[in-house]
């Protein structure tokens, strides 16, 4: 594990504390520094993952539990491609070994504290991202709609 600073200390807390505002149940990560969450009540199972890096670097990942398969993966990466089109403030990932696929938002804190402000616009940047995309991707990933008719209605929905 990486050496713990004071600065990645006070981040981690403040982390910690706006995960447990929004009623996520932070869990510390074994191997990383951060935590874990898990999102599922009314859509898609999440697991939530926030690190930090000890280079002043916060990562707010959420992972979809439902993989792409083999048959989906090259129509589950053109509407990843699709999604990221225009995205501000963070990005669809996959990887197409294993068909995992995440939305991503980040900041550098470096020289700076990491405020709850920002773990908080961090956080519902990753969450209004899901709230818009999620549906669709899961149609894309079992094979029921094309990535240019999912991008179109889940973009029209959110309007």
């Amino acid at each position: 594990m990486a050496k713990m600073t004071k600065r990645i200390s006070q981040a981690l807390e403040t982390i910690k504390d706006v995960l447990e505002k929004a009623e996520l149940t932070p869990v510390p990560l074994e191997e990383e520094l951060g935590f874990e969450a898990h999102f599922g009540d009314d859509g898609p199972e999440v697991r939530a993952r926030a690190r930090v890096w000890k280079e002043e670097k916060f990562v707010f990942y959420l992972e979809f539990a439902k993989r792409a398969q083999k048959k989906t993966i090259r129509s589950t990466s053109e509407f990843i491609t699709r999604a990221n089109w225009g995205l501000i403030t963070g990005n669809f990932e996959l990887d197409c070994d294993t068909g995992t696929t995440r939305f991503k938002s980040s900041v550098d804190f470096s020289g700076v504290d990491l405020t709850s402000h920002l773990v908080r616009n961090i956080v519902l940047s990753g969450i209004f991202c899901l709230e818009t995309y999620a549906a669709a991707l899961m149609a894309v990933m079992d094979g029921s709609k094309s990535p240019a008719d999912a991008i179109s209605q889940a973009e029209a929905s959110s309007d």
